[in-house]
């Protein structure tokens, strides 16, 4: 095999781990902003929701 062919086989390899890997990210990600859904969520059903929002305010959080 030519070193060229190598190289564009590399480079093949190098960019489908990388497709992969941006997959596996986007999936965790989603994963995260669910997770972070459902525990606004659950603030709100508690009441706890404008508490909190407060309390970030006043740390000098904006959202």
């Amino acid at each position: 095999m030519s070193m060229s062919r190598i190289k564009q086989r590399l480079d093949w390899e190098a960019r489908h781990k990388l497709r992969i890997l941006s997959r596996e990210l986007l999936l965790a990600q989603t994963g995260v902003m669910r997770l972070a859904v459902l525990a606004l969520w659950h603030l709100y059903e508690t009441g706890e929701l404008e508490r909190v929002l407060k309390e970030l305010r006043r740390r000098g959080y904006s959202y």
